[in-house]
């Protein structure tokens, strides 16, 4: 199930997940549940809404389009945009030329081509801004018209039309909102003409003409009844119309929205009882009189109360905040539940914000933030609750960063921190490094491993390296922070405290060490051209990082995808290879699939049986039932997720393997669909099994497709329950044995095999002049 588009006029999205999607409408507490049972139906009146008839949403589920839409005071969900039933969507045609015929289908309509007998069928694309090709080079009559028609429903208008310079014919499809001014309206003729009408007063736009030249004077007949600006939406694109204070012309005006808008824009906000308070400072250019604050899903968070035309206050529930649906979340202001801006800090003089993290505060189990984003824009942000934001922690950071600003020359020259995922665990790449260093006692340098009390191997490390293993979030660990030199880990900067951190004096210093990265698995799984992927391109890069590790000529070559040359690589092999072994007991067959990103708020917020992610296991354990072989069976969940798995499947408790590193060790054979973990099995000598079953979701959630394809993964492929079930059988029978064809792929992977890989990367450390 697939929420296809929202008009947030109408609602917001509560919560949204595969299997549920719960909208939320404005001024209102009802709430709609869809989920599969709510669309066995073609059609049901869900209940009564005060409402003037629109549309809210569309869902598709097994490739069927549902529409949500008001009707008569009735909220109705059908699957009819052709009339035929009570609860059908009304489209209205106006028909300009003979070409296409109007023909009914079961559900919808079909565009009837009598030149070429070709049919064009209308579906939810028809509420989509965009251009849609009907005909490419079609031949055309004489005397044919360049719109053939025309069809309305509510704000939405599309015109099938005939585009001279390109020679096709396209259903050019867009919507219009009206911002809080009901005598202002607004028609359309074509899609390049519009019509306003504003108090009895006309003129026709030629929307074309207006994006070239950004403002065109409207007839003088304006000047009596404009007096304020007035705003209006056409698809995107945000349109004024305004009157000169010094002549007293009218016009129409065109640009960004914040340079139709902003000439400065300024925020404090402060965290007090039980809810944010926002100070906010506004100069417009013209204003549009922002009456909301609204999130990017369209929930109305809080009334804005302006105390003059610039100033304004507004306060947000931290209970709100807290059932946010995503960890990270977008504030625009809005009008008329139509928003309009994102809430921008605009200065035009680039003087630097006082603070990027306004305020962090604890609320429940969840720890609540307001700050501003890469963009500038505030976002409110929630992340599990940890020590560094309680107050005492706070206090020690302070004086952490006071003893290190005045009393730096009483601490060594060099001080590197090694450190691995949330600074919590032991065995990936950083901490091979970090015991080889002191093994050799490094005398230049000062070397310290952060590691959580409650984390596996602790005590061990303690007692191998005594005060050169640090505690988190003790005081040591934060003076050293900032008196660091440089990083050593397998995670980028901020995994140092933890992977994610808001804290202006802990950030600053974090983003500016220099990182060696020594990555946590070989980049030729996940395609890095996928938008989360973003942030690790060079371009992007936020962390210090001066070194990557890469163990091939070929994983190189996703590095020069983002914008990586030699210089930012070290082809050494992953340190933590030098140590991996497989049980001479190994008999357990591992299924862990990769970390979906999409899916990671619903997890985190206790959703986690309603993603996809919940359910490859679900499917993949009735699989290994049915043939007999759950007792070998063990399932380990990635880093992000393995806490909520664990949580979330205790009828199958003897199954999970929370420690991946332990889950490597003790199998035989090891499956994954896009986890570049199954390399590290391949390098002990597990047979590797790629399970493809969900291949074309992911690779649609992406939105990239990876490196890894049927040509070069070094490891045999299934594409089904019943093939996976085969191929574990088949080796089995073939005890283990990786294929020689798929060795030789995994070659191309990981050049290195020595177990000298921590060796290489100290060596480029020295010379470095990092030891």
């Amino acid at each position: 199930m697939e929420l296809k588009l929202v008009n947030y006029n109408i609602g917001y999205i509560e919560s949204q997940t595969n299997q549920l999607i719960v909208f939320g409408f404005h001024n209102s507490k009802k709430k709609l549940k869809v989920n599969q049972e709510t669309l066995l139906k073609d059609e049901r009146i869900l209940f009564k809404v005060n409402r003037p008839d629109a549309l809210l949403g569309v869902v598709t589920f097994k490739e069927k389009e549902y529409f949500i839409h008001v009707k008569k005071g009735k909220l109705i969900i059908t699957r009819y945009i052709n009339g035929d039933t009570k609860g059908s969507l009304i489209l209205n045609f106006t028909i300009f030329d003979d070409r296409f015929e109007i023909v009914k289908t079961k559900y919808s309509y079909n565009l009837f081509d009598k030149s070429t007998s070709s049919n064009f069928t209308l579906t939810s694309d028809i509420f989509e801004v965009s251009h849609k090709i009907i005909a490419k080079n079609p031949i055309r009559r004489k005397k044919e018209s360049n719109i053939y028609l025309k069809i309305r429903y509510g704000s939405y208008y599309n015109f099938v039309e005939y585009n001279v310079k390109k020679k096709k014919i396209v259903l050019k499809t867009l919507s219009f909102s009206v911002l809080g001014n009901r005598k202002l309206k607004v028609s359309f003729s074509t899609a390049n003409e519009l019509e306003i009408n504003f108090k009895g007063k006309k003129e026709n736009i030629k929307i074309s003409d207006l994006l070239k030249k950004k403002h065109i004077r409207l007839n003088d007949k304006f000047k009596e009844v404009l007096i304020e600006p007035v705003y209006f939406r056409v698809g995107k694109r945000l349109f004024v119309l305004i009157k000169n204070s010094v002549n007293g012309n009218c016009y129409i005006k065109f640009n960004t929205r914040v340079n139709l808008m902003l000439k400065y824009s300024e925020y404090d906000i402060k965290s007090k009882k039980g809810y944010f308070y926002i100070d906010g400072k506004i100069e417009f250019k013209e204003n549009p009189h922002f009456d909301s604050l609204m999130t990017n899903k369209g929930k109305i968070l809080s009334k804005l109360i302006w105390k003059n035309s610039t100033n304004f206050t507004a306060k947000i529930k931290k209970s709100d905040i807290y059932n946010l649906p995503n960890i990270h979340t977008s504030l625009l202001f809005c009008k008329s539940n139509e928003p309009i801006l994102p809430m921008k800090r605009y200065n035009k003089d680039r003087i630097p914000p006082k603070k990027v993290v306004h305020t962090t505060t604890i609320y429940k189990d969840k720890v609540l933030i307001a700050r501003l984003n890469l963009a500038n824009n505030i976002s409110i942000s929630i992340v599990p609750k940890l020590p560094v934001y309680n107050t005492f922690n706070q206090m020690k950071i302070e004086i952490a960063y006071f003893i290190s600003k005045r009393m730096k020359n009483m601490f060594g020259k060099k001080i590197n921190l090694y450190f691995e995922k949330e600074a919590s665990r032991v065995g990936e790449s950083g901490s091979y490094v970090f015991e080889k260093v002191m093994q050799k006692k490094e005398e230049k340098s000062s070397n310290y491993y952060i590691l959580d009390r409650k984390s596996k191997g602790y005590q061990n490390m303690k007692r191998k390296w005594g005060n050169n293993l640090v505690k988190r979030f003790s005081f040591k660990h934060y003076l050293l922070i900032f008196l660091s030199t440089s990083f050593i880990s397998s995670e980028l900067s901020s995994h140092v405290i933890s992977g994610r951190i808001y804290s202006d004096k802990l950030n600053k210093k974090i983003k500016s060490t220099p990182l060696y990265f020594l990555q946590h698995g070989i980049m030729f799984a996940k395609p890095v051209d996928n938008p989360m992927a973003a942030g690790f391109h060079k371009k992007n890069m936020l962390n210090n990082v001066v070194k990557n590790v890469i163990s091939s000529d070929l994983e190189a070559r996703e590095f020069y995808k983002m914008g990586y040359d030699e210089n930012d690589l070290m082809k050494t092999g992953l340190p933590k290879f030098d140590g991996a072994q497989l049980n001479d007991d190994a008999n357990k067959i591992t299924f862990m699939p990769t970390w979906r990103y999409w899916e990671e708020a619903e997890i985190v917020n206790g959703n986690i049986q309603n993603t996809t992610y919940y359910d490859s296991f679900i499917k993949l354990i009735k699989a290994f039932e049915k043939a007999d072989l759950l007792n070998n069976l063990q399932i380990t969940a990635h880093n992000k997720f393995t806490e909520f798995i664990s949580e979330s499947l205790p009828q199958y408790k003897s199954l999970i393997c929370e420690d991946p590193t332990e889950a490597l060790k003790n199998s035989k054979i090891f499956i994954t669909d896009y986890s570049s973990i199954i390399y590290d099995a391949i390098y002990r000598g597990t047979y590797p099994i790629f399970y493809w079953k969900d291949k074309d979701y992911l690779i649609k959630n992406y939105q990239a497709i990876p490196p890894v394809n049927e040509l070069n993964a070094p490891g045999e492929i299934a594409y089904s329950e019943d093939e996976l079930i085969d191929l574990v059988i088949a080796a089995i029978k073939n005890n283990y044995k990786i294929e020689e064809k798929n060795l030789k792929k995994y070659r191309n992977i990981n050049e290195f095999y020595d177990n000298n890989n921590s060796e290489r990367v100290i060596s480029i450390l020295k010379k470095e002049n990092v030891l």
